[in-house]
């Protein structure tokens, strides 16, 4: 059996119903929906936000991604949350290329 993503252990640990939880800095970004009769869970689990070539690693494969989480607090105390890769140094956000 494969062992359970982040965004899932991530929405069964500290999700609930109508929740969006968020958790930065993984190795595998991703996106988990756990869906209940009170509401859903949406647990996103976001790259890292540093370089992916640090001076301790001497060299080697880090195996982390770079992503940004933008999120939306919206009027009815809800937040709207999106994962945003970052190819290079640049990402692409509402049709715009940001670098």
């Amino acid at each position: 059996m494969l062992p359970k993503h982040h965004a899932a252990k991530v929405a069964d640990d500290w999700g609930g119903p109508g929740l969006t939880v968020a958790f930065e800095h993984s190795h595998r970004p991703g996106v988990h929906v756990s869906a209940g009769r009170e509401g859903n869970c949406r647990a996103i689990v976001v790259g890292t936000g540093r370089t992916l070539d640090p001076d301790w690693m001497q060299g080697r494969p880090g195996g982390w991604e770079n992503e940004l989480l933008v999120a939306y607090l919206l009027p009815t105390a809800l937040v709207a949350a999106d994962s945003v890769p970052l190819v290079g140094s640049a990402f692409l956000w509402g049709g715009k290329v940001y670098r």
